[in-house]
């Protein structure tokens, strides 16, 4: 069954049965012709009529600020066509509108997503609009219209209150950053570095002078991902990675809830007051990042949430060497404006730079910036940075284990790679970081995961992800491997709640939030495991992985339907047959039926992976397939197939016994 996300207009009269108790037949003359009316705007805002019953009308848009835009033109020509009829005679529509998943019947459209846009649209007045929250999340910041927040309400059969704001269109909407400076300042650069001591007292200083927030509760803060304002453009990386900075320096604020970095990054073109209601902040930091030359300039703000107030604001112009001193002082004079106290003589330092040379630093930030992009590119890209950081600071720590990140992954992106030369790689970086800073989180990490999946050492494992949460308890990617350790040693309970602190930390990082999934499903909790690939997919639908393991769970609860439909989805990602889906789909239903080993057709070989044999109670097959994993050292794929429910039916196998023995499990 087909499913897609769509934005949904549902409207319907006011008072419709006054109306036609009073009369009829104009009634119905008037509703014709205001339902002309609003089908010629809809098609002229790309959206589409799909059903118009009684005094009814539901339409689907591809965009909601389309959906939005076309509602308020609707509006306003029925506004004007009323006031040529007599008071009692108006037909004034309610109109409610979200953005929501629909399963798809031909031309009509079903499910909650339908039923919300119903619901937001009985809460309207006659001749308003009404929006729920997701909508409002897509356009407050695209639209010039005011929306007025009408809180959440629980309406009929929706599990979850739902928002809803009200849509006033001619009302002037009033911006809480109309002091924010001008983008197009002329920035300039170089000052003096300002030591510690002085930097508090200017941070004093701008803390008397600002606006205290209210102390109700722990103060909190996402940080936007600074402009780059630079001349050359492909200085991007450098204004992400001083963001980045910053947000670790705050990190090491005790009494401060930080937003990750993949959460300020997801709402980088989002206005101030959606970002504080779906990060849950207090405060946003946005600023901007000119490097020319050797100098630099950057300009940060404070701003409170509530109501755009800037509780501090600073522009620092030094030399691209002082970069280190500015995030420190940033991250210093926030913590003051909060009223935060940092521990530590002298204030402590809370950026602590891992090399002093900027050059280094510099191939560290473009190295950072390439290893996110995940391909196969951008990783030879980021070794390139890494090394070449390392050459101009042969004792910068951070840059070897960005290093052995990189190695530890490469694998899996290049499936044909020389995994004996990669392993050494990743462990004499490893072995260098932690030479160089003991007290390294991310190397301890890497140390973790070079001795789970190289030596299946877990018992070593567990210690350094253990110690690299003890010396960073903020570090998303050691609770993400410590979760996955714990799965392969069968402590799925404890696996789950890291994999939660993982997610608690970096709430948007599908990554993260797809492994939340696994971790269900590897534990049967098969229902939990598909509310959270939907979640994976709600952030982005074009996950083929997600839908594949989607596809997965529903064999497992028997549902060949809904497996059908998110394998057709996984083969449209990644240019397969859906005609090999169907079939593949009807030959596990009758292995299910019959409980005997169906035959697997040569042609499906090309198109799924060869593990589906296990699903079809091929044992022979599945056997061959992992012991030829184990001859070309393809060690990762073997460790997860001891607790993976697909591979339940092998587990008193001895040749099986002997492939998990062989990895430690």
């Amino acid at each position: 069954m087909e499913r897609k996300l769509t934005a949904i207009l549902s409207a319907d009269v006011e008072g419709y049965s006054r109306l036609m108790g009073d009369d009829e037949e104009a009634t119905v003359k008037t509703l014709s012709t205001y339902r002309e009316a609003m089908s010629r705007l809809i098609e002229e805002h790309q959206g589409r009529v799909v059903d118009y019953p009684g005094d009814n009308l539901l339409a689907e848009f591809t965009s909601a600020v389309n959906a939005v835009r076309c509602a308020v033109v609707i509006q306003g020509e029925l506004r004007a066509r009323n006031a040529s009829l007599s008071e009692d005679r108006r037909m004034n529509y309610r109109i409610g509108i979200n953005l929501g998943d629909v399963i798809v019947d031909g031309e009509r459209i079903y499910g909650d997503g339908v039923n919300v846009a119903a619901r937001v649209e009985s809460l309207a007045e006659g001749g308003g609009i009404c929006v729920s929250g997701t909508v409002y999340d897509q356009v407050a910041n695209k639209l010039s219209y005011t929306f007025e927040n009408r809180g959440e309400h629980t309406v009929k059969n929706i599990a979850e209150p739902v928002r809803v704001f009200a849509v006033r269109w001619d009302v002037e909407k009033t911006s809480p950053q109309k002091n924010k400076p001008s983008k197009r300042r002329a920035w300039i650069a170089a000052v003096v570095l300002v030591v510690s001591a002085i930097a508090i007292n200017v941070w004093l200083q701008v803390f008397e002078q600002s606006k205290s927030l209210p102390q109700t509760e722990k103060p909190s803060i996402a940080v936007l991902p600074f402009l780059n304002m630079s001349p050359e453009k492909n200085q991007e990386y450098f204004s992400d990675g001083i963001t980045e900075e910053i947000i670790t320096a705050l990190t090491r604020v005790a009494d401060l809830r930080v937003a990750s970095r993949t959460s300020s990054f997801r709402f980088k073109d989002s206005g101030i007051s959606t970002i504080g209601e779906q990060l849950n902040v207090a405060t946003v930091l946005a600023g901007s990042v000119r490097k020319a030359g050797n100098t630099i300039r950057i300009a940060a703000q404070l701003i409170n949430v509530d109501d755009g107030f800037h509780l501090w604001s600073e522009t620092y112009d030094r030399e691209l060497k002082d970069i280190f001193a500015i995030q420190d002082e940033i991250s210093h004079a926030i913590a003051q404006a909060l009223r935060i106290e940092i521990l530590g003589e002298g204030g402590a330092l809370l950026f602590k730079p891992s090399t002093i040379i900027i050059e280094a630093y510099d191939h560290y930030l473009l190295g950072r910036y390439h290893w996110s992009k995940r391909t196969v590119e951008g990783l030879m890209t980021a070794i390139e940075h890494f090394e070449k950081a390392i050459t101009f600071d042969p004792n910068y720590a951070l840059a070897y284990s960005g290093l052995a990140d990189v190695y530890l992954v490469l694998p899996a992106y290049i499936p044909d790679s020389n995994r004996v030369d990669i392993k050494a790689r990743a462990i004499e970086a490893t072995k260098k970081a932690l030479a160089i800073d003991p007290n390294l989180a991310e190397a301890h990490t890497s140390l973790g995961f070079t001795r789970e999946s190289f030596h299946f050492d877990y018992t070593g494992a567990e210690r350094e992800y253990r110690r690299a949460i003890e010396l960073n308890p903020k570090y998303a990617p050691a609770h993400y491997r410590y979760s996955f350790l714990l799965m392969l040693t069968g402590r799925l309970e404890e696996a789950l709640a890291e994999g939660r602190k993982a997610l608690e930390l970096e709430p948007f990082l599908l990554l993260y939030n797809h492994h939340l999934g696994l971790m269900h499903y590897y534990a049967r909790q098969y229902d939990t495991a598909i509310q959270q690939f939907e979640r994976t997919l709600a952030l982005d639908s074009n996950i083929p992985f997600a839908w594949e393991y989607m596809g997965t769970t529903f064999f497992h609860k028997e549902k060949f339907e809904d497996a059908t439909h998110a394998l057709n989805r996984w083969a449209e990602l990644t240019d397969k047959d859906k005609e090999a889906v169907k079939l593949y789909v009807s030959l596990v239903e009758e292995h299910v039926r019959t409980g005997e080993p169906v035959a697997y057709p040569p042609e499906l070989e090309s198109v799924f992976p060869c593990y589906f044999y296990a699903f079809l109670g091929h044992k022979e097959q599945t056997l061959e397939l992992l012991e030829r994993y184990d001859k070309e050292e393809k060690y990762e794929y073997l460790q997860i197939v001891k607790y993976d429910p697909i591979f339940d039916f092998l587990q008193s196998e001895p040749r099986f016994i002997a492939l998990m023995q062989k990895v430690g499990l």
